[in-house]
């Protein structure tokens, strides 16, 4: 490639909009948590998603990313653990309001989504319609019910179900079946609130905040350790760095990670790379970017 046509690559994705994993929050702890005051009713149109980086493949029904239930009469979820990825509204009466596909691999940012449309149950990762399932049970609604972000206290069996575990970007509860059943672009952008919103957390907080902001026509407000004996906080800041599998081809460290960093990094097409804000700071292009790929590539740490 020609140096002109580098520089005019360059000149044009420093116009880009800044990364949407510049701020996150930081799940390190299995009860790190946020509690969320109020509460949502979900129809037969509904959308649970968020935006994730896991750094720990959790057991059993830990796992939580979003979590509202009431006893037995509500329960509604995204959790991703070592054994499922999954979203759901349930009812006392009916055990089947649930999507569900295998774990995320760890390291890589994701975007899942649980979209109930009418008469199915569908979960998405990265866009991909990854199941779908008859949708036979109403869901409930419960006005006494706890919503929270990470670890949650399972009222009904006096149940710890232990927070997901890594880097979250967005979590959002919609009122309407966001995606389109065949698949779609799955979203790089922190999302907007819009009339459908019931809850949004972009996490773009201050490091120690207690009272992270929320949006949403369903939620009131949000703090940090509330809830439960033993809650803890989870940490706001900047994002972590991007796997070393640049070409997320599954091999790595190998020369072509290097070679498509620095093509795609030139302008040219890579379908299938990360983007070139490997340190996630929301600045790109910028050579420190290109220090920290070649530092976490030599086995350093991600400043």
């Amino acid at each position: 490639m020609s140096s002109a046509k580098f520089l005019s690559a360059v000149l044009a994705l420093a116009s880009c909009a800044a990364s949407s994993r510049a701020q996150i929050a930081y799940f390190d702890q299995p009860t790190d948590t946020i509690r969320l005051t109020g509460n949502t009713v979900l129809g037969s149109t509904h959308t649970i998603e968020a935006y994730v980086f896991p750094t720990i493949q959790t057991p059993g029904q830990t796992g939580r990313i979003f979590a509202e239930q009431f006893d037995a009469v509500e329960d509604k979820w995204l959790i991703a653990n070592a054994t499922q990825t999954s979203g759901g509204h349930w009812n006392n009466n009916c055990d089947s309001g649930r999507a569900v596909s295998g774990p995320l691999t760890l390291f890589q940012w994701h975007h899942i989504a649980y979209v109930r449309s009418g008469n199915t149950y569908n979960f998405f990762i990265d866009g991909v319609r990854v199941d779908q399932r008859a949708a036979t049970c109403a869901g409930g609604n419960a006005n006494s019910s706890v919503m929270t972000i990470g670890a949650f206290r399972y009222q009904f069996a006096n149940l710890l179900h232990e927070s997901f575990i890594g880097y979250i970007d967005w979590v959002r509860v919609s009122s309407t079946a966001r995606y389109p059943l065949g698949g779609f672009s799955a979203p790089s952008l922190e999302p907007l609130s819009d009339a459908d919103t019931l809850i949004l957390m972009t996490f773009n907080d201050l490091p120690g905040t207690t009272n992270p902001a929320v949006q949403g026509s369903a939620v009131f407000g949000a703090a940090v350790a509330a809830g439960f004996a033993g809650a803890t906080s989870p940490d706001f800041g900047p994002g972590p760095c991007d796997s070393i599998d640049f070409n997320r081809n599954g091999v790595f460290p190998e020369d072509q990670d290097v070679t498509d960093f620095f093509t795609a990094l030139a302008g040219d097409s890579c379908s299938t790379c990360a983007d070139i804000d490997f340190n996630n700071n929301g600045v790109y292009p910028e050579d420190q970017d290109i220090i920290d790929f070649f530092t976490v590539l030599a086995g350093g740490a991600c400043p």
